[in-house]
This record gives structure tokens, C-alpha cells and sequence, in this order.
């Protein structure tokens, strides 16, 4: 059975994006490809890079168009005060008091310095399934206890 993805949007058109520009790449290398071949130089080792190149453009291509078949958009989560993939929260440190600013998002769309978060990771599986004002604490790599402040979707 595949695996579904459930993705934001924005990541959903950035994959689309990625698509065209990798089959205009191939289709580009494909024409380049011929006109070797037609001069005989299949033997080069320039060819046998460009071989490469393209199985490299191929399993790339199958990967995104695969992730894009399996692909669900993000729905709001039925209990609104419960953070799911897709939840936006604001936690607090309570030794620090610090906020952070998080958005749980699946592992392919991760990227911790933008605050976004695999439900995978320490902290995202410690929020899973948690409420406004629930406590977690979190073991390493960021240990400390946390406050649910806010919980947005989208």
C-alpha cells in the first residue's frame, strides 16, 4: 500500500515546480544524448557521465511524481484545540520563558531553523495529540518542559 503525504500547498506547487523544471532537464539532456550518439561517442567517458545523469534525473522524476500521487492536502484536524500534522503552535519554555513558533509538517517538508517540524522528531511526537495549556517535556536534543500557548492550523 503507498504512503500518503500530507502536505501544505505551498510545498505541493514547489514540488509541481520541481517536476517541470527536471522534465525539461531530461528532455534537453535526451536531445544532447542523440547527437552523441549519432557521432559515435558512446564509448566517451562524457557519455557514460550523461548516462548516469539521466538514470539520476529519472529516479529523481519517479520520486517527486510518486510523492505528488500520493499526495493529500492538509485538512483541519477535527478536534481544533488538539495539535495534528499541519497545527501551527506556540510554545512556551517555563525555566526560560521563551517562546518558540512551530509548525508540524511532514518529514519531506521539514526544516527546523524555519520552526517546521516532523511529527517524527522529539518535540513534534511530544505535541501530537496535546492541548491548549497542556505541559510536555521533551527529552534531548531540547530538553525542558513546555506550555502549549497557541494553536493554529495552516
Amino acid at each position: 500500500m503507498a504512503k500518503f503525504f500530507r502536505l501544505t500547498k505551498e510545498t505541493t506547487e514547489k514540488l509541481k515546480q520541481e517536476l517541470i523544471v527536471l522534465e525539461n532537464i531530461k528532455t534537453q539532456k535526451i536531445k544532447d544524448e542523440r547527437l552523441l550518439v549519432r557521432y559515435g561517442k558512446t564509448t566517451d567517458p562524457d557519455y557514460i557521465i550523461y548516462e548516469e545523469e539521466i538514470d539520476s534525473l529519472k529516479k529523481k522524476i519517479y520520486e517527486v511524481r510518486n510523492i505528488l500521487d500520493n499526495a493529500k492536502p492538509l485538512e483541519p484536524p477535527e478536534a481544533k484545540d488538539t495539535v495534528d500534522i499541519g497545527s501551527k503552535v506556540i510554545i512556551e519554555d517555563e525555566a526560560e520563558k521563551e517562546s518558540l513558533r512551530l509548525h508540524i509538517v511532514e518529514t519531506l517538508e521539514c526544516n527546523p531553523a524555519e520552526g517546521k517540524i516532523s511529527p517524527n522528531s522529539p518535540l513534534g511526537s511530544a505535541l501530537l495529540g496535546r492541548k491548549l495549556k497542556d505541559i510536555i517535556f521533551v527529552p534531548d536534543p531540547v530538553r525542558g518542559r513546555y506550555e502549549i500557548k497557541e494553536i493554529q492550523f495552516g
